[in-house]
């Protein structure tokens, strides 16, 4: 057994080999209770497990080249990634670790379960919507204040008696029907003012 805080015991450790690693995923697995154990009882008296399409360890491997497939990442990268020969390739194809930085990136989403940086686009998407949302609703409040401004400017040339009959023509022709009320005692407020 190895002591982890004294170093000195260390000097001796050897690798594990991949069928141990292959046998303590799959005890984890199997306790976990993600995947069960079916066992062959009689079967031609043979006892036994039942196999199933996918070998535990090599699904990680599947699983990892399908993602990568669906992020788009470039066939020869995926290749590196999977550890596999590019054929000539090997030898002319070098890519810097931006290259490959960016084209990992692009399949991170679907390698990982933490949600950090499926949310960080997510709130980049909304950003950019709420900014063109902003930027419709300023340009039509200055088209609307343009309008008013119109509005106001006519309503200051016409004489009080005409203005409370156009008050009085908007109100009765029902152009306001909702809000009828408010818009009409805005108006009757508006005329007011510009006396």
């Amino acid at each position: 057994m190895i002591d982890r805080n004294d170093a000195a015991s260390v000097h001796d450790v050897k690798p594990l080999k991949l069928r141990t690693v292959e046998r303590l995923i799959s005890r984890t697995i199997e306790k976990s209770g993600i995947r069960t154990v079916e066992r062959i009882t009689e079967l031609n008296g043979e006892k036994g497990k039942i196999r199933k399409n996918v070998r535990l360890t090599a699904g990680f491997r599947k699983f990892f080249d399908t993602q990568l497939i669906y992020a788009q990442v470039e066939p020869r990268t995926k290749e590196m990634f999977m550890g596999h020969s590019i054929g000539l390739d090997d030898h002319y194809f070098k890519p810097g670790d931006n290259y490959v930085l960016q084209e990992y990136l692009k399949a991170v989403d679907n390698l990982t379960i933490n949600e950090e940086n499926r949310l960080k686009v997510k709130v980049e998407e909304l950003r950019a919507r709420n900014e063109s949302n902003e930027h419709i609703i300023n340009s039509r409040l200055q088209e609307m204040q343009s309008q008013m401004q119109s509005v106001i400017t006519a309503l200051s040339s016409i004489d009080q008696s005409t203005k409370n009959n156009y008050a009085k023509q908007l109100f009765t022709n029902g152009l306001y029907k909702n809000e009828v009320h408010l818009i009409y005692q805005g108006i009757v407020w508006l005329v007011h003012c510009l006396c």
